[in-house]
């Protein structure tokens, strides 16, 4: 009778070992970069489409629980990710390599000047021309309300084509009535200029917008805001308060 049983069990374990009821192994190991061969901290180990995961300590070691059909899933910003098949492995030392197109990443900055992101010793930020045309809005002043910190917007009473004030980093100067960032498309510069008059009706003072409201977003490509002294000094003393910087598509891809 105990050998029936004996029997019966070692049957009902392989059976649950053979459809995923098998119990978690340890794998562990150490992650290096391919390039320098230094321990890598803080690399995300992930179980690839489960919650389970853990991340490298200091000297890019790692220890994770999953079954032996897992996939693991190796992540960090800067380097590419990478998958690997546990199997009956227990040990699993990775290498990862660094990401050239994410640290490469080309901006437009001061008179049309491409850089790459990495390179720039001065505060911007771009926001895609795709992104602007999402928000469905005449005045490109208007498009950028929430996309970008440290930017300032305000909408006149003017109706869907009055003008928009906008600022970067506050107001640059109190003794000037103006302190809106000047416009260049395509290196030619334009000003916001809103209405300054009474909006009496003895006046008619209405405000019809200006000459941006003729842009159309959907001709964008990207746009940069340069901020600070160190990003407009190309453009002198009329970038004193901030430049956004305008690019249009053009036929080449």
């Amino acid at each position: 009778m105990k050998i029936k049983l004996l029997i019966f069990y070692s049957i009902v374990f392989g059976f649950l070992s053979q459809n995923g009821f098998a119990q978690d192994q340890t794998v562990s190991g150490t992650i290096t970069d391919a390039q320098s061969g230094m321990p890598l901290p803080g690399v995300t180990v992930v179980e690839k489409g489960t919650n389970n995961g853990t991340a490298s300590d200091i000297d890019g070691n790692y220890s994770i629980d999953v079954p032996s059909e897992a996939v693991l899933v190796f992540s960090m910003v800067g380097f590419g990710s990478y998958e690997v098949e546990v199997g009956q492995q227990t040990n699993i030392d990775v290498q990862l390599s660094e990401d050239m197109e994410s640290l490469n990443e080309v901006v437009v900055t001061a008179l049309g000047i491409k850089r790459e992101t990495k390179a720039l010793g001065y505060a911007m930020s771009e926001v895609d021309g795709e992104e602007l045309v999402q928000t469905n809005t005449i005045n490109p002043v208007r498009g950028l309300q929430g996309k970008v910190a440290g930017v300032s917007i305000g909408a006149s009473d003017g109706g869907l084509f009055g003008n928009s004030k906008i600022q970067i980093r506050g107001v640059s100067s109190l003794n000037s009535s103006n302190n809106q960032p000047i416009f260049v498309i395509d290196g030619v510069i334009l000003d916001n200029n809103v209405s300054n008059e009474s909006p009496d009706w003895a006046s008619n003072a209405n405000d019809y917008g200006n000459i941006l409201k003729n842009l159309n977003p959907d001709d964008y490509e990207s746009v940069s805001i340069l901020k600070g002294a160190a990003a407009t000094a190309l453009y002198g003393s009329r970038g004193i308060n901030g430049v956004i910087l305008i690019e249009t598509k053009s036929g080449a891809r």
